[in-house]
């Protein structure tokens, strides 16, 4: 029997914008490079991380935590693709 395993929005993203698997543009790959989160979206997720080391989150606070890593997370592994890109173009 086959296990149903989540999709990883990384690679769902990653086909949506390279969707004809030649790589991703310069300007896409720049793009990508430049993303960042807003400083209200660092300032609340450096505060819920505090909380966490202090043991003090409640449980909304630790899904909201979570869900700012996976975001961070995802930029990450997108900008991974975009340097990747950017030294095959080299």
């Amino acid at each position: 029997m086959a296990t149903d395993t989540l999709p990883n929005p990384a690679d769902i993203l990653s086909r949506a914008i390279d969707r004809d698997g030649d790589g991703l543009s310069k300007e896409v790959a720049r793009f990508l490079l430049s993303l960042k989160l807003a400083d209200v979206d660092v300032r609340r997720l450096n505060e819920l991380a505090a909380r966490a080391r202090a043991g003090a989150l409640t449980p909304a606070e630790q899904q909201a935590l979570d869900e700012y890593r996976r975001c961070g997370r995802l930029v990450e592994i997108l900008q991974l693709k975009a340097r990747l890109a950017m030294e095959q173009a080299s």
